[in-house]
């Protein structure tokens, strides 16, 4: 069967210096969050990187960088295509169907025959052309990793390369070499390994570049964010940059129009030319035109926030957007003036909640804030007290002192009491219908 081959390399390949041995590995995966465009499910990849392969290349010695830690400028094609030639390893992660790391992973494989691991999160659909090569799959939980999944693919990685550094002419992996009797460019250079540890060093790479955003972002620095974020924008016409941007723009002043609608021009200026299946970037859609509609109370803000929150939520199944469409239908049945379309709009936004509650718990991480905040909120419409407390204790362990993470979930419960103190009446007729 073709997923279980193993062969030799041709009698007549050698390898130069005889023993293989792994110094350094170059890998293969996007970066940030990223939605599959099968499955829609988003999956942090820099967790992945940060949390499971970085670590484990440390545990064995080798040196480990990632395409974006390397990128500080548009024509980086030739350093990129050094590195999937002379490293002496490729991790290639493909659980999101990124169109540069399977162009990066065929280039690879046409440039070498072995030496080349591949990796998945458990749910990543696959092509044909990919689903038959040996693919070592992790569950990820989109947003986190359990320590006992990192655990278990960081060793089955270790073995992995350990036999691979093991013999003096490593199994083929490649299927160009296992089908053809060809040979592979015979290229050496004795100072690659200095150049490897020189490229990561750039002080304006994408990596860094984001690096220092986030940490601004975190620390509510959000115009210093913006500038940093701009300039890894101009390296990279990235769908997650773009969606951090744009955050960083409104969070400046979330009671600013013109802060709101510049953020919303970088969405539409980025996505005039397709129909918006990301879901990433159509909730900060339905973020944006939810805050446009507190200051406005224009009911065309508020059908544009549900329609990119439902759409998002209807492509993912995933509770962030679910619980955000949930508070729009809410405010949608108080602000509505007939009666039947405030007790629809108010039952099905409930309906909702409980719903998200089984999706939070389904793929609970305690240590996720926004997964408890998610409960908190759940919870709080629904009127179990003992629940909510018990995750709003939770969520205040994990930040910090008036961190924008715990004011924002604040203020959206002092949003929902002030529509639930008028709505509650419903509760009693129609609660059996729930």
């Amino acid at each position: 069967m073709i997923s279980s081959y193993i062969l030799k390399p041709p009698n007549n390949y050698k390898l130069f210096g005889g023993d293989y041995l792994i110094r350094n590995c170059f890998v293969i995966m996007g970066f940030g969050e990223k939605p599959c465009p099968k499955t829609q499910r988003t999956i942090n990849l820099d967790i992945t990187y940060n949390k499971l392969i970085k670590p484990t290349m440390a545990k064995l010695g080798i040196e480990c960088t990632r395409s974006d830690e390397v990128i500080s400028n548009k024509s980086i094609d030739g350093d990129l295509f050094e590195l999937l030639y002379k490293s002496d390893l490729v991790i290639a992660d493909i659980s999101t169907l990124n169109s540069n790391a399977i162009y990066e992973l065929g280039i690879r494989h046409a440039l070498k025959p072995y030496a080349t691991i591949i990796i998945a999160e458990d749910g990543a659909s696959l092509p044909f052309d990919i689903n038959h090569l040996k693919i070592h799959k992790y569950k990820h939980n989109g947003l986190s990793i359990l320590k006992s999944e990192i655990t278990k693919l960081s060793n089955k990685l270790m073995n992995v390369i350990k036999y691979i550094n093991s013999q003096n002419n490593p199994d083929i992996d490649s299927p160009l070499y296992t089908f053809l009797d060809i040979k592979p460019p015979s290229e050496t250079d004795e100072h690659f390994q200095e150049k490897f540890s020189n490229k990561s060093q750039t002080s304006d790479s994408i990596y860094k570049l984001i690096s220092m955003a986030q940490d601004l972002k975190n620390k509510k620095k959000f115009s210093q964010a913006e500038d940093y974020f701009r300039k890894a924008l101009e390296l990279t016409n990235d769908e997650y940059i773009v969606k951090e941007l744009a955050i960083c723009i409104y969070k400046q002043n979330e009671n600013n129009i013109e802060l709101l609608e510049k953020a919303e021009k970088v969405l539409t200026d980025f996505t005039t030319s397709y129909n918006v299946q990301n879901t990433e970037l159509l909730s900060t859609f339905g973020a944006i035109y939810k805050k446009k509609w507190h200051l406005t109370k224009n009911s065309f803000d508020l059908e544009k926030c549900i329609e990119n929150y439902r759409k998002s939520y209807e492509i993912s199944n995933y509770y962030y957007p679910g619980v955000n469409y949930a508070f729009s239908l809410i405010a949608l049945a108080y602000y509505s003036k007939g009666a039947e379309d405030r007790i629809t709009n108010y039952l099905w936004g409930k309906k909702l909640y409980k719903d998200i509650i089984e999706l939070c718990e389904k793929d609970y991480d305690s240590s996720d804030y926004w997964i408890n905040a998610t409960l908190v909120e759940a919870y709080f419409v629904l009127n179990n007290t003992d629940k909510f407390q018990y995750y709003k204790d939770i969520c205040e362990k994990l930040v910090v002192v008036n961190d924008w993470k715990i004011e924002s979930t604040l203020d959206q419960l002092q949003h929902l009491q002030s529509m639930l103190d008028e709505l509650q009446a419903y509760n009693t007729v129609f609660s059996p219908q729930l």
